[in-house]
């Protein structure tokens, strides 16, 4: 369980600020409740995670240097221990887990209307007559290629190494200070499910890139970043001499995982459009115009908000699977998620960059 870009060391639960509200800042904040309540209930004690807080710095936009802009309560999180508590918390008669097997193929059986996944080899893994596509950017990959869903990849890149007392403090009191962002998050210490001790800086945005490869470059961008707050903070001073030390000693990891982002980088929750309505939209098309396949849903594009999004979205995806009335989200909310207006936005980018294409001169 949490594989993928959920294998992250650590996550940072915080809030998605904007100037004003956005349907994202809205559905983060919505979301993060959810997520705290699930953290206390279903892992008390911060099994997993730990309250903490999130200096975050901006840059001046004429000389470029950092300047703090707030300081706020945020969670580190491990996203195994938390979807390891989801899972442990289903009746074992309700659920069954299967890992390291690979789904190659999705269809609908049209004798019994079942959605059936196969292995490479054609083998049956399992059959329902609803099934939820989760699994991010590779979503597109069991879809007919038709079912134009927009999904992009953004690889991210985390280096971190063994938290050590860079100031006169026990190690342990080092777990009340604070986090640091800008381009990325640096935090001091948190303890893995294995209880090693850990600091970390990142992640990196490589948009485009869809293999979970480690780059000299993005370990690099994560040194200037923890570089740049090193000027203004003393504990990221401290932090990057610990940074190059363990580079010299090899002590240093990097881990990476490839979030999943779409056109309008809001998530897709709901039925996934069918293969069939794809040949007849025009830009003039609305969700209404775009037809389901019975059975098949979606829940993707998290992109780096998953402890903020999965756990509410979960529910409303269950709500929307049992044919209950929705009461986590307004119904403009609920629109900006519908995967419906995925094939839409991407068939009228794909007109719009057609005419630009026609319109510029020849070479």
């Amino acid at each position: 369980p949490a594989g993928g870009a959920s294998a992250l060391p650590v996550g940072m639960l915080s809030p998605h600020h904007t100037q004003s509200p956005t349907p994202m800042s809205r559905l983060c904040a919505l979301g993060l409740q959810a997520t705290q309540a699930q953290l206390h209930s279903l892992l008390p004690g911060e099994q997993g995670w730990r309250s903490s807080h999130v200096r975050n710095y901006k840059a001046n936009a004429t000389t470029q240097a950092l300047s703090l802009d707030f300081d706020e309560p945020a969670h580190l999180v491990s996203a195994h221990a938390l979807v390891s508590a989801w899972l442990n918390a289903c009746p074992n008669d309700q659920l069954l887990v299967l890992c390291n097997t690979r789904a190659a193929t999705l269809k609908r059986n049209s004798d019994t209307n079942h959605w059936q996944v196969s292995n490479a080899e054609g083998q049956l893994i399992a059959e329902a007559p609803v099934a939820v596509l989760c699994n991010a950017f590779t979503a597109q990959a069991l879809l007919e290629p038709r079912v134009a869903l927009g999904l992009r990849a953004v690889a991210g890149q985390m280096t971190l190494g063994p938290a050590v007392n860079i100031e006169a403090t026990p190690i342990k009191a080092q777990t009340n200070r604070a986090a640091l962002r800008h381009k990325g998050v640096y935090a001091p210490y948190f303890e893995t499910a294995s209880g090693e001790s850990l600091w970390s800086m990142g992640a990196t945005y490589r948009r485009g890139v869809s293999e979970p490869e480690v780059c000299a470059q993005d370990q690099q961008a994560n040194r200037d970043s923890l570089a740049k707050l090193a000027l203004i903070n003393h504990e990221a001073k401290a932090a990057l001499a610990l940074f190059d030390k363990q580079h010299a000693s090899g002590e240093l990891r990097n881990w990476v995982g490839v979030r999943c982002a779409s056109t309008d980088r809001l998530p897709l929750c709901g039925a996934l459009p069918a293969a069939a309505s794809m040949a007849t939209l025009h830009d003039s098309a609305k969700l209404s115009d775009v037809a389901t396949e019975p059975g098949l849903y979606g829940l993707l594009a998290l992109g780096s908000r998953g402890l903020s999004l999965a756990a509410m979205l979960g529910g409303v995806l269950a709500s929307t699977i049992d044919g209950k009335a929705q009461t986590q989200l307004p119904d403009d909310l609920l629109r900006a998620i519908d995967p419906r207006r995925a094939p839409l936005q991407v068939t009228r980018q794909a007109r719009r960059q057609a005419h630009k294409a026609g319109l510029a001169p020849h070479a």
